[in-house]
């Protein structure tokens, strides 16, 4: 008599699995949820006992369809540090294939001592297979993106965002700037860095941050490569309005970016909120651990061109902001110097110049721009459906028409472009550290774990080099002056926003000035009272 076949086992993918741990937490027994879900009671119960390393796998993107537990083959340190290395690669669109990831792996197990690693092109397949990574062609910013991947996500997302409000889901970014730009200083591409020479003195990175609603939005962080420029005497850069940091290439750190994290935590603590912050998997973005009130949520690998909410017209409405303002500098210069080129006037710009712009233009835009951004990468109640034909508005910056005061063509002239296409002219920016590098390291050599600290390698040799006029700080009455002008254009204008926001920094001037003489009249009677010491 024929045997009767086994029956076949069946084992819970880690989205089954996640799903097993939501209904046992709603109340269902193990008994339901094995009937439920054909399997044994065991491995449910297993799923619920192994709760905070299932749930920790799915936030952190392992493959969906992963069915087993990772077995521990002594190799891990090598495969942690691979991946890592391949995270990098991804996020700087840098093509890797097999072989380097081998090569990569066998460098990696020299370093750390595992002599008896072997590269072989079985674990190279458990390794992809492990970490869901296929070859494919890239094509641009957005190459080699997979479609499942983005699919899943989106599906993922509202079970990520469950239990925080709409104000509590944060994006951080990084963005590069030229903040003196002309034609032949311009179209970066990704994997073209700018680390050394004159360049390197005329860009900045800039870090954004804010919530799905566009009503917190945190102060710029811009990081410039010296630490007190010219343009800055007699400023203190705490009081700029932006977050003011400095090394040598003008880059994001690890460093900067936790202590950013951290401040940003203490913050949400002392206003009493829990809130999620999502990033993607720079090198710079290291996974913290000590957060009470911030939780990060990277996004997928390779996926944030099109998943990233700030990438989705946020950014480009701001370089479109900041542009204008910088045209409209150079037209006000044209006006006082009448012989002076575009390209020329330009070099006038500061650092100063392009902060302020920065602020201003973070500060003017809509949140109706943020909250169609955020829907467009994936988070569907961002906005409601009616508001969707209008994302497209965004991602344009709504940037007024411009034929009044011939932005075009001076576009053209100092930037070789169109007004409407002068966003992208830093948009693939090197804004970090790549570990690139490490490829090619000897085995004597370490693989770095951490980033500068902050401030590190700051260059200070700009105020010797860039020619720009020192700022003398004017006089209360020189002040005074100044706001009686403006009152005057504002009056003659008609206009009644200038004049109450005139009125206002009036009023403000009086306060700082009264301060300013209290404190002097203090330090007057104490130099005056003070004790004569005895001879």
């Amino acid at each position: 008599m024929a045997q009767k076949p086994k029956p076949t086992t069946k084992t819970l993918t880690l989205e089954e699995r996640v799903e097993v741990i939501k209904l046992s937490d709603k109340g269902l027994s193990s008994r339901a949820l094995a009937t439920q879900f054909g399997v044994g009671r065991t491995q449910i119960q297993n799923c619920v006992k192994r709760k905070a390393e299932v749930l920790s796998d799915f936030e952190n993107n392992a493959p969906c369809n992963r069915k087993r537990k990772l077995r521990k083959t002594g190799n891990e340190a090598v495969n942690d540090k691979c991946w890592d290395w391949c995270l990098d690669a991804i996020a700087r669109q840098v093509p890797i294939s097999g072989p380097m990831i081998q090569e990569k792996a066998l460098q990696i197990a020299r370093v750390v001592g595992n002599e008896e690693f072997k590269a072989s092109n079985g674990w190279l397949e458990s390794f992809l297979k492990r970490n869901n990574l296929t070859f494919g062609k890239q094509c641009g910013e957005s190459g080699g993106v997979d479609t499942n991947t983005v699919d899943n996500w989106i599906d993922r997302l509202p079970e990520i965002c469950e239990g925080y409000a709409e104000r509590d889901i944060f994006n951080v970014d990084e963005t590069g700037y030229f903040y003196k730009a002309t034609t032949d200083k311009t179209f970066f591409r990704k994997g073209q860095k700018c680390a050394g020479g004159k360049k390197s003195k005329e860009r900045l990175t800039v870090m954004l941050c804010s919530n799905m609603t566009g009503d917190e939005r945190e102060r710029p962080m811009v990081i410039h490569r010296s630490a007190k420029p010219r343009c800055f005497k007699n400023i203190k850069t705490q009081n700029l309005p932006v977050i003011y940091n400095s090394n040598r290439k003008s880059w994001m750190t690890a460093a900067l970016f936790e202590d950013w994290v951290r401040k940003f935590d203490r913050k949400m603590k002392a206003q009493g909120r829990r809130v999620l912050l999502f990033l993607d998997n720079a090198t710079v973005h290291p996974k913290l651990t000590g957060l009470t009130n911030v939780k990060l949520q990277f996004f997928p690998p390779n996926t944030t061109s099109v998943l990233q909410p700030l990438d989705q017209g946020i950014i480009q409405a701001l370089k479109l902001k900041v542009r204008r303002k910088q045209l409209q500098f150079i037209m006000d210069e044209m006006d006082k110097d009448k012989t002076s080129s575009g390209p020329d006037l330009i070099k006038n710009v500061t650092v100063l110049d392009a902060i302020y712009w920065l602020a201003a233009a973070w500060r003017e835009l809509e949140n109706s721009t943020f909250s169609k951004c955020f829907r467009k990468a994936g988070f569907p109640w961002a906005v409601t459906p009616t508001d969707a034909d209008a994302i497209n508005d965004a991602a344009e910056g709504n940037v007024a028409d411009d034929s009044g005061v011939g932005l075009n063509a001076l576009s053209q002239e100092v930037f070789g472009c169109d007004f409407s296409d002068v966003a992208d002219i830093d948009a693939d920016l090197t804004v970090c550290e790549s570990r690139q590098a490490e490829f090619y390291l000897t085995v004597t050599e370490p693989v770095p774990t951490s980033s500068p600290p902050p401030q590190a390698e700051c260059d200070s040799s700009e105020s010797e080099t860039e020619d720009v006029p020192e700022s003398r700080l004017p006089t209360f009455q020189e002040s005074r002056d100044a706001i009686a002008l403006l009152r005057r254009v504002a009056l003659h204008a008609g206009s009644t926003a200038m004049l109450n926001f005139v009125m206002g920094c009036s009023d403000e001037l009086s306060s700082i000035n009264a301060k300013n003489m209290r404190q002097k009249k203090l330090g007057d009677y104490f130099s005056v009272s003070a004790p004569k010491s005895q001879e």
